[in-house]
């Protein structure tokens, strides 16, 4: 099984609908509560789309710093403030 398989196989079905927005190129919105997965599905989003640069934005110093640990390199993680 290849990555792109692995990674949306660790989806819910709500996650891979974002996905697969994100792949068909339409603006979303998606509103969520805290531990409903929404890091997991930009983790996801920025993994299967490699030659994409993108900015993930978090409210605290904390946040960013853990999250620049479980992004890849094509994403750039800052807070809002910097």
């Amino acid at each position: 099984m290849n990555c792109p398989t692995l990674l949306m196989d660790n989806l819910t079905n709500e996650q891979r609908d974002v996905v697969a927005a994100i792949g068909r190129r339409e603006r979303i919105k998606v509103y969520a509560l805290a531990g409903t997965g929404k890091t997991s599905t930009l983790k996801a989003i920025a993994a299967l789309n490699p030659n994409k640069r993108m900015l993930y934005l978090t409210f605290n110093k904390a946040i960013a710093e853990e999250a620049r640990g479980k992004f890849p390199t094509n994403v750039e993680v800052r807070t809002v403030h910097s």
